[in-house]
Parts: structure tokens; sequence; C-alpha cells
């Protein structure tokens, strides 16, 4: 029993930045969301990737899509349907100069292959 409260007594002297640091930066998968791949912790924690998988790649605007690209990927999945949900821009500024396509769409359309 008081092996278990030294235990406990440890554990709490832990800070939570280090925690998630330990975990982020030993994993061998993240999942997150495009906007929380650019979160100070995420980016103290994950130095590169091999892949990168993005779901929903065509509903995200082509800005918000190189948020991860911080991490270096060897290889980049980007799935998703172009015919559902577009990307949302409300800025009508933003839309005239293309930001309401996604690279997604950009790369299934625009490039000629």
């Amino acid at each position: 029993l008081a092996a278990l409260a030294n235990i406990m007594a440890s554990i709490k002297e832990w800070k939570n930045e280090d925690i998630w640091q330990e975990v982020l930066g030993s994993a061998h998968l993240i999942f997150c969301t495009l906007a929380s791949s650019g979160s100070s912790i995420i980016k103290k924690s994950v130095r590169e990737v091999n892949d990168l998988i993005v779901d929903e790649a065509a509903a995200c605007s082509e800005p918000e899509m190189y948020i991860p690209f911080q991490f270096r990927p060897e290889r980049l999945l980007a799935v998703g349907d172009p015919k559902q949900l577009p990307a949302t821009v409300l800025s009508r500024i933003a839309e005239g100069r293309g930001m309401s396509k996604s690279l997604h769409e950009r790369l299934m359309f625009d490039c000629n292959h």
C-alpha cells in the first residue's frame, strides 16, 4: 500500500505538458484535426511524420491543408469526396482569390493528369 501511495504521489508531480510530450513524441500513429495539428503541444512533441492521412480533405481550404506540412511528411493521402461539402471560406476576398477550392480538389481536377 505504501508503494502505491508513493507512485500516486510521484504521478501528481508530473506536469500535464510533459505527459503529452512523452505520449505524442513516442506515438507511431496520431489522429487529430488539421487545426489541432498546429497546436503548441503537438508542435513541441512531434518533429516529423512518415505518412500524413487527411480525412475530409475535400472539405478543407487549401491553407488549412498546409498546417500539418510542418511535420515534413514523406507521403500524403488526401481522402475526401469533392462532390460533397466544399471548403468553407467566409471571406469574399479569399473566395475571389480561389481559396474556396481545396487542395484535394485542385490536385484532382487542375493538374491535367
